[in-house]
């Protein structure tokens, strides 16, 4: 029942034979749509997905029939629809998708002259053998993979003849290694003086990722890894900036600055969570002086920044996402989260890179952003699931 995109992506290729597009006109659409869902992500529709699918249909349709097919349409939305839960109200669900933000992605991606879609992705972990540590993993499950470049390649593909970039942003062995892993992660490898042996796990998953390149030739799609440091480092550079050298010691957030405000009543309320029973106490280092340059480096900064105080991390944390709101209009991206925390914050600050962008550059928006649903007890191995795909800032 694997999926697969060959020469087009209007064939679903699994065990019934399930054909794209739905004709939302026909009495039987609900039921064909049930199906895909099923074969595809192991998924049964509520009754609001229906509805959602159908909503976002009526709303594109009319605006959008000059531009592209129905056919085509119609893919587009029921591969939206799979990757992303949608929601029918406007408020915030941290599993899902407001309704006006998918047909808002629609329209632009349809509209837009060339499609840049970006993604960011964590350092891979898995768990050791008592199944409660988290490590670094070797390799990234194939399938899980497989699954993610191929729902990339369907959004494409729907538009060959336009110019496409997929750029997958995942964190390179340098000195801003730790913040994307469990911090215990890059402490157990410092402890041990591993961190060499840290870098190439992380090069590893580099060398996998790029493995897929030649999935997109003969495809017109820019495939690209990018090292998210570059994104990361952006962020810094703002801080101290916008908010001076010692940004980072930080105790108290002030109200009257928007950034902080998200910071204070959103973003620490959900990194709080996190500070329980966790002692953020970095440990003794072993062989530090055998290190070349860039792991001592990567050890000062983690040494660093695990001092740093709550606040501070919440508004970094902030300013992360914030920086990918100005980005999104600088660029015209698309941005898919595959955030393993979809939360508020990330949203609020977000939008308000772009309000910020749109203001700074003097445009219009014209790029977007998408939550991925999580899949976590769907069968991976049976379609496009997402789990083990995932993205996460570690401030803290």
């Amino acid at each position: 029942m694997m999926l697969y995109y060959m020469n087009s992506i209007i064939k679903i290729v699994n065990k019934n034979n399930a054909l794209l597009p739905v004709d939302f006109n026909s009495k039987g659409w609900r039921k064909r749509l049930a199906k895909i869902f099923k074969e595809v992500v192991d998924i049964e529709p509520a009754y609001d997905d229906f509805k959602a699918v159908k909503q976002i249909y009526d709303a594109t349709q009319k605006d959008l029939k000059n531009i592209i097919g129905t056919n085509e349409l119609t893919i587009l939305i029921v591969i939206i629809s799979i990757l992303c839960k949608i929601h029918l109200s406007d408020s915030f669900r941290s599993d899902s998708n407001k309704i006006s933000a998918v047909i808002n992605f629609i329209k632009k991606f349809i509209t837009a002259k060339k499609s840049t879609v970006i993604t960011f992705l964590c350092s891979h972990r898995g768990y050791g053998i008592d199944k409660h540590n988290d490590e670094l993993v070797d390799k990234i499950p194939q399938e899980y993979l497989e699954n993610f470049v191929n729902i990339v390649i369907a959004l494409c593909e729907i538009f060959p003849q336009k110019q496409k970039t997929f750029s997958v942003y995942q964190q390179f062995p340098n000195r801003l290694v730790s913040l994307t892993m469990f911090p215990s992660m890059f402490k157990k490898f410092a402890q041990e003086g591993a961190i060499n042996k840290l870098f190439q796990k992380i090069n590893s998953h580099i060398v996998q990722l790029l493995s897929f390149k030649d999935k997109f030739s003969g495809k017109n799609i820019n495939y690209k890894i990018i090292d998210v440091s570059s994104h990361s480092q952006d962020g810094l550079n703002y801080l101290e900036q916008r908010y001076g050298p010692n940004w980072y010691l930080k105790t108290n957030l002030d109200e009257t600055d928007e950034l902080e405000n998200i910071a204070l009543n959103f973003t620490l309320k959900s990194m709080k969570r996190f500070y329980s029973n966790e002692v953020d106490k970095f440990p003794d280092i072993v062989n530090e002086n055998n290190y070349d340059s860039v792991a001592k480096e990567a050890l000062v900064f983690a040494r660093n920044y695990s001092n740093m105080s709550l606040p501070a991390k919440a508004l970094a944390e902030t300013v992360f996402y914030y920086g990918l709101g100005i980005k999104i209009v600088e660029d015209d991206l698309f941005y898919l989260g595959f955030e393993r925390d979809h939360q508020l914050y990330q949203e609020l600050a977000i939008e308000k890179g772009i309000n910020d962008g749109q203001v700074f550059f003097n445009k219009d928006c014209k790029g977007a952003f998408l939550y991925a649903r999580r899949t976590k007890d769907a069968k991976v191995e049976n379609g496009i699931g997402i789990k083990g795909i995932s993205f996460r800032q570690f401030w803290r």
